[in-house]
């Protein structure tokens, strides 16, 4: 009697290892998961790599933004005046009122690819002799580069003139355009001149 197959388990098959099959299917699942790895890295390299150019523009436009909002604020229109004489075209505004004073003017233009604004007032010196006025220019602020920048003043019938509507516009940029949008100030009816 023999002892060798007494344990009712098949016999060993005497080939040993994986077939061609099974390492050829093992490497393309194997290079499918490391290319979608790759790619995912690459596109997190690039993401990481545009997130300081677009936290600058972002910072830019923000400093614009409340820039506009300081000076935009200090236009002060009386009520009895709702049709204030305003210079504009379409790459520049010249505002009245700066302070609530007529003389005093806002200028906001769009040359050579920057936002330039720039305020001139005119102070009155009094002397001994007679009353002399100065004109000071406050200094410039230079936002940009942008592509396209246009301004519209807004009014309606109600309140009249009632503030700047900004539109900034980059082409390489596949976005709408920056719009920003800055409240004139208000001159209440009870303040003496």
């Amino acid at each position: 009697m023999s002892l060798k197959h007494t344990t009712g388990l098949p016999a060993k098959n005497k080939e040993d290892g994986f077939t061609f099959i099974e390492i050829l299917v093992s490497v393309v699942i194997l290079s499918v998961l490391g290319f979608s790895i790759w790619t995912g890295f690459i596109g997190v390299m690039n993401l990481i790599g545009s997130v300081p150019e677009a936290t600058e523009k972002a910072q830019k436009l923000l400093a614009l933004d409340s820039y506009l909002m300081q000076v935009c604020g200090a236009i002060k229109i009386p009520f009895w005046m709702p049709e204030a004489e305003i210079e504009e075209e379409s790459d520049k505004v010249i505002l009245p009122f700066y302070d609530g004073k007529k003389e005093n003017m806002l200028s906001i233009e769009y040359k050579d690819k920057y936002i330039i604004i720039t305020t001139s007032i005119i102070e009155e010196e009094e002397t001994d002799e007679d009353e002399e006025s100065g004109e000071t220019y406050i200094p410039t602020f230079k936002a940009g580069p942008y592509d396209e920048v246009t301004f519209e003043i807004v009014s309606t019938k109600e309140e009249g003139l009632i503030g700047l509507d900004v539109s900034i516009l980059e082409t390489y940029d596949e976005y709408e355009p920056v719009k920003i949008f800055v409240r004139f100030g208000s001159y209440p009816f009870w303040k003496e001149d």
